[in-house]
């Protein structure tokens, strides 16, 4: 049944665990933030705001990690600015030199290495410290400019580290309602399949697909911080590590009888002992519904002590096995002892990608996104119009890699833009005239971006609509040091960002366009030679395989993910139909191939697979009746 985007949107906006948590504390830092900046009269308050929501994670960990990261970076950026200043107050083709030259380097960095999006942050600052210099006659002027800057990440990022240090979630509480989460949906399936089988588009089956879908990233990342910041004591944190791998473990299992020919638990699993009843079902079902109450109240350790009330009999099921030992740390060990650590399907480049050196996007990535900021400062400068100065800032928080994924987060953009606009308009025509305080239009702040940050607390499907809408929100009512009803100041930030959106747009799309279909071959022919490379190492302990099934299992449904948006693309570069349906079949088929290597168990075309035959590169899926190399070849489309 085809659904309105309005269904859709709908879906978007639903509350889950951890939203409203996140919501209320990305409104309350943005407020005490923009009290700071009104209180100590630092201007540019409604971008600094806007930082703390355009960096905003779910724990407390992440969040201050984030904040020292640019805090640092940024004030080493600002001392080599400070030597350039004289020389760019003077001469403004060296402004543009420096804008240039700094956006290219920290756009290409943020792109090419684990930087990310602080690469945007910090080209921003530069490009923006920059066109501040024009106003500065003197060095005493241009330098208080560069301090104010400054004060402009400095701000919002002490606030951010400070407010979660004292009322931050903690990354540990997050894992475990993670995981509790996990286990309650495991045990609705064995409820739902002890009654009946299903079928693979049952709801409860669709969701257990797509659970397994969503990984074991951010559940391995809030680990990473447990132990970073020694939350837990060892034996819990292992505990948690063994519990993450077994649950997904116990969700494979589920999922794999789904994702075959054989879709009925029970017929034929890949892997099984012996087919559980009904009644035997329901109490693992049970076993897991308590173990995920006990994980949400947070109480770990009684988990952990929990004893499995299972049967012998249900022992020799791999559900009730994995259940059963669900907490208990398993390191694989070789003969001599040592312990066995998990290959690497592809070599680390450590900070940088590994081909952060030999990928042209990126480089190109930085020049389409430099081009469009500088071209956005030139037109608002010579058209004399400081007012829409908020151009040259769209350019850098609204580019992505591929020309679907920019025109969608123009799109929500540009959607959030209005939707800000109208709310912050609204504000300064029927609250702001009797504002007297900054308190109450700190108050103001808070709701405004409570809204937004529950927007953009979702799915990267939307989340950019609900930054957009705080950016234009905070651009519309915070104009001075306090309440202010200037509706023109209002309607010139709003003409910057729909300025900068059309910037992008055209850059992205005219000039080196990377559609979504070239990005997911690159993706799957990485997942190709991934596959094989696990086929040579032959048997490996379950952990092994797990992370390895972990590392396929991500780059396929970031594939499948950026297919969604070639609907975006312009029409002459869209993929047609069918190689979006042969793409996706082979996205299916290489998911099912992983599922067959980490059961350890030939499920998809065991004649095919065999030595002879050439391996998985040669390999003819049955399920897809697509051959694996020719749709894999690097600049080929499956069906052309």
């Amino acid at each position: 049944m085809k659904r309105s985007l309005a269904w859709y949107a709908l879906q978007e906006l639903k509350p889950f665990e951890g939203r409203l948590s996140m919501a209320w504390r990305t409104a309350a830092v943005c407020a005490l933030a923009s009290m700071l900046f009104m209180t100590y009269q630092v201007p540019l308050a409604s971008i600094g705001c806007y930082l703390i929501m355009f960096l905003a994670k779910p724990s407390a960990q992440e969040n201050i990690l984030i904040a020292i990261a640019i805090s640092v970076l940024v004030s080493l950026v600002v001392l080599l600015i400070l030597f350039l200043t004289q020389l760019a107050v003077e001469v403004p083709m060296w402004r543009l030199i420096i804008i240039a030259l700094g956006s290219y380097f920290f756009l290409y960095l943020g792109a090419a290495s684990l930087l990310g999006d602080g690469g945007n942050i910090v080209a921003l600052v530069i490009g923006f410290i920059m066109t501040l210099l024009p106003f500065a006659v003197v060095g005493e002027v241009a330098t208080r400019g560069i301090l104010y800057a400054w004060l402009m990440v400095l701000i919002p990022m002490g606030v951010i580290a400070v407010f979660h240090i004292v009322a931050g979630r903690s990354s540990s509480v997050i894992l475990q309602q993670k995981l509790a989460a996990r286990l309650m949906k495991l045990a609705e399936a064995l409820e739902y399949r002890a009654k009946s089988p299903g079928k693979v588009d049952d709801p409860v089956n669709q969701e257990l697909i797509r659970l397994l879908r969503t990984g074991d990233s951010e559940m391995q990342n809030s680990l990473k911080l447990i132990r970073l910041f020694h939350l837990l004591p060892s034996a819990q944190s292992n505990a948690l590590q063994a519990a993450i791998m077994r649950s997904q473990a116990m969700l494979i299992h589920l999922c794999a009888a789904l994702l075959f020919d054989n879709t009925q638990y029970g017929d034929e699993p890949p892997t099984s002992g012996g087919t559980p009843c009904s009644q035997s079902m329901q109490v693992l079902a049970g076993h897991l519904r308590q173990l995920a109450r006990l994980l949400h109240n947070g109480k770990l350790i009684d988990a952990i002590r929990l004893k499995a009330p299972f049967s012998n009999d249900t022992m020799q099921d791999p559900l009730f096995h994995i259940a059963a030992s669900l907490f208990k740390p398993d390191r694989p060990h070789n003969k001599a002892g040592n312990q066995v650590k998990a290959p690497k399907l592809e070599p680390s480049g450590g900070f940088f990608k590994p081909d952060a050196f030999t990928n042209p996007n990126y480089s190109r990535f930085a020049l389409k996104t430099t081009a469009a900021a500088i071209l956005a400062y030139i037109i608002y400068t010579s058209i004399q119009w400081d007012g829409i100065h908020t151009a040259m800032i769209t350019c850098y928080v609204a580019a992505l890699g591929t020309t679907g994924e920019t025109v969608h987060k123009l799109v929500l953009r540009i959607t959030g833009c209005l939707i800000g606009a109208a709310l912050g308009m609204a504000s300064l025509a029927f609250l702001m005239p009797h504002m007297t305080s900054i308190t109450q239009l700190v108050a103001l702040v808070f709701l405004g971006i409570l809204l937004s940050a529950w927007v953009s607390s979702g799915s990267e499907r939307i989340s950019y609509a609900g930054i957009q809408v705080g950016l234009a929100f905070l651009m519309t009512v915070l104009q001075g040091f306090g309440p202010d009803v200037q509706m023109s100041v209002a309607t010139d930030r709003i003409y910057g960002i729909l300025l900068g959106n059309a910037l992008l747009f055209i850059a992205f799309t005219q000039i080196w366009p990377v559609t979504v279909v070239s990005s997911a071959q690159d993706k799957l022919g990485k997942c190709r030679q991934w596959l094989e490379r696990w086929e040579q190492l032959g048997p490996q302990p379950f952990e092994v395989r797990y992370r390895l099934f972990n590392q396929i299992l991500d780059t396929l449904e970031q594939s499948r993910e950026e297919l969604v948006y070639n609907r975006f693309e312009p029409k002459k570069i869209q993929a047609s139909d069918r190689e979006l349906r042969d793409l996706r079949t082979t996205i299916d088929a290489f998911e099912r191939q992983a599922i067959t290597l980490v059961l350890g168990e030939a499920i998809i075309s065991p004649a095919a697979l065999s030595p002879g035959h050439g391996g998985l590169a040669n390999a003819q899926i049955d399920h897809a009746g697509l051959d694996a190399e020719s749709c894999m070849r690097p600049g080929t489309i499956p069906g052309q």
